[in-house]
């Protein structure tokens, strides 16, 4: 038993029997009690009695169970009324459940039948009254239908979903509230409830080919869509307790216009500035925990271009702006809750995932970051820091898993390339960009990257600046959107991993807003519909590969494959989330293959004393390996794996 205050029901096919089940072993005194009511006429009914015990258990199946007029189910006996219980041990309920079809019919909510529960406080005589159900056709009643998603096959019967009031009931004629509830299983890829009075549902949702269960709150307003994605935690329900494995996150990708979908400095996506803390709050007015949980959660399925259902992981641009103190982010996916009730069990006893953005107090920076989607579709925020700041989020497109219908486009790498180097000439004039200007840059068609690619994906850097900007990227043949890719700033060298769409000239765009910088951008590897094998992203949870200390000129190899959730074999490449603390003077990192040629390019930029992260995709060399190169001075650097490309 999950809850105490359900029963859950068993298959609606399977022969029901009557059975009288015994009570717990107890001293408490013996309970009896006797229960009357009355049913609408003219319609097969059939009535179970389950008892609740004192100390809140239940045996599980019917201590009772009767039919009226006649037998259809095994020869269960007809319905006396009133009916006699009696308990050798205390009772604190008794529950009656009551299904309803049509005159010499087996109840089948498929079939649009419905079904009440009743609770009877034990003891006495109850006169629970005249009971209703639920009836397609009035107003105040519909039902949950939907879609199964999977990436295997969905048999019928695979999925079981049972489902029970717990707002929104009428009464019966005496005062008792009566509970709709439905329990069913899918038929193909499709699944749908019996009918329900609107209102609030807990739900309980599973997988039988995998024996993942999801139990969550539900809410009904009429014909409710409601589709199920069996890869997905919690299947789709917003919040939900959960019992078995976590599944994988592996699909193609989607490439999206970027869009805003997170902006704290206006409400957007979460509602305030973002507080110190992962959104845990032991306060007891619920009120104050949700506003706490709601400042450090962002949706991203079923927002800004990306579906509802079908996701695993999204590449978002993360920028973080007017932090009133030095600190760091944490992302990860929002985990499922251990009590479905208990809004403060999704909260991990500690959070070991790799920081992806650090600042100092006042400034804005950018980084992009690969991150798995979790319970309701939402990323989980953690600031490490003593103070607030403000959280700003583009996506930029999604990865899905590998469902059937979801074609998307598979990621493959280049040796690391510049396409653009505004002091040299490269890629257009030389001269930097000045303030509020746009130029071109060709990203496909050349350089190993085919015309037609779906998206490119390489490091951004900015140099020479004449002070604080930002840059934005789009497709080259779309309008600017409300986004932007790096944060530059004088006196430093700034970079970022970039994954942005591709117009149909082949072409980006790429605006400065403010002061005059020189701009660079390193291809790495680009996104492509054509048919072929390989280019599956999968998104892990972090985990380090290397720590440790890197001197001037130090370049070491790092063995990705069988580690940190990265298999052995059939890697073509890792996304690593770089950081390096306590840089001496100022440097630079270059992640690259191993058994590979340096290249001319940087992954990460620092100055002394500052630490930073930024996100890589390295294809993976000889050995299974990747290496990092430290060019000046020393500093701690850590590399840990966030995902990986088949």
């Amino acid at each position: 038993m999950l809850l105490v205050l359900f029963r859950r029901l068993a298959v609606a096919t399977v022969m029901l029997t009557t059975a009288v089940v015994a009570a717990p072993s107890t001293s408490s005194a013996a309970t009896s009690m006797t229960i009357s009511w009355s049913l609408p006429s003219n319609k097969s009914h059939s009535v179970g009695f389950d008892y609740v015990f004192s100390n809140g258990s239940s045996a599980g199946g019917y201590d009772l169970f009767y039919e009226w007029p006649y037998s259809l189910y095994n020869n269960n006996p007809v319905m006396p009324n009133p009916v006699s219980v009696y308990s050798a041990t205390t009772l604190s309920q008794v529950r009656m459940e009551a299904y309803q079809a049509p005159y010499g019919q087996q109840w089948n909510p498929l079939a649009g039948h419905g079904a009440v529960t009743v609770r009877i406080p034990a003891g006495g005589t109850r006169n629970v009254g005249a009971l209703s159900f639920p009836a397609f056709g009035a107003s105040n009643v519909g039902q949950f239908t939907g879609n199964v998603l999977s990436r295997t096959s969905v048999p019928n019967n695979r999925v079981r979903v049972e489902i029970f009031q717990l707002t929104g009931q009428p009464l019966s004629s005496t005062g008792y509230a009566l509970d709709a509830f439905s329990a069913t299983n899918n038929v193909g890829t499709q699944w749908q409830t019996g009918p329900l009075w609107n209102g609030d549902y807990i739900a309980f949702v599973t997988d039988t080919s995998t024996n993942r269960q999801a139990v969550g709150i539900v809410t009904l307003g009429g014909t409710t869509t409601w589709h199920l994605d069996l890869d997905m935690v919690c299947f789709g329900i917003d919040e939900c307790q959960w019992s078995g494995t976590i599944p994988d996150a592996t699909g193609e990708f989607h490439a999206l216009e970027p869009t805003r979908i997170v902006d704290s400095r206006i409400g957007l996506g979460i509602p305030s500035i973002v507080k110190p803390g992962d959104g845990r709050n032991s306060d007891p007015n619920p009120v104050f925990r949700m506003s706490s949980r709601l400042n450090h959660e962002f949706k991203v399925a079923g927002v800004g271009g990306v579906p509802a259902v079908g996701v695993s992981a999204v590449l978002v641009n993360v920028t973080v702006t007017l932090g009133t103190s030095s600190g760091r982010l944490k992302f990860f996916p929002k985990p499922p809750r251990s009590s479905v009730f208990a809004d403060q069990s999704s909260y991990p006893a500690a959070n070991n995932q790799a920081a992806a953005v650090w600042w100092n107090a006042g400034e804005a920076r950018a980084t992009l970051q690969l991150l798995e989607v979790g319970v309701g579709g939402r990323i989980r925020i953690d600031n490490v820091s003593s103070g607030d700041v403000h959280v700003v989020v583009d996506v930029l497109g999604w990865v899905d898993q590998g469902q059937p219908g979801q074609d998307g486009s598979r990621l493959l790498t280049i040796n690391p390339t510049r396409f653009l180097d505004t002091r040299f000439g490269t890629g257009g004039p030389t001269q930097p960009f000045d303030s509020t200007e746009t130029r071109d840059l060709d990203v496909a068609g050349r350089d190993g990257i085919p015309s037609g690619a779906e998206a490119v994906v390489g490091t951004l850097t900015s140099v020479n600046g004449a002070g604080r900007s930002f840059q934005t990227l789009w497709p080259g043949d779309s309008e600017m959107p409300v986004a932007s890719v790096l944060n530059s700033i004088n006196g430093q060298v700034r970079p970022n991993l970039v994954s942005v769409a591709v117009g149909d000239d082949d072409g980006w765009a790429l605006y400065n807003h403010y002061l005059a910088a020189d701009l660079i951008f390193d291809a790495v590897g680009y996104f492509t519909a054509a048919n072929g094998s390989g280019g599956d992203i999968t998104a892990v949870p972090s985990a380090t590969l290397y720590s440790g200390t890197m001197q001037a000129g130090a370049d070491r190899s790092i063995t990705v494959t069988g580690q940190g959730g990265v298999p052995g074999s059939g890697v073509s490449a890792v996304w690593v989330l770089i950081t390096s603390q306590s840089g001496t003077q100022q440097s630079y990192l270059t992640a690259y293959p191993n058994g590979a040629s340096r290249p001319n390019a940087s992954n990460l930029n620092w100055v002394g004393g500052q630490s930073v992260a930024n996100l890589a995709l390295v294809p993976v060399g000889s050995g299974g390996s990747i290496r990092i190169f430290n060019a000046h001075g020393s500093a701690s650097v850590n590399v840990s794996v966030v995902g990986w490309v088949n």
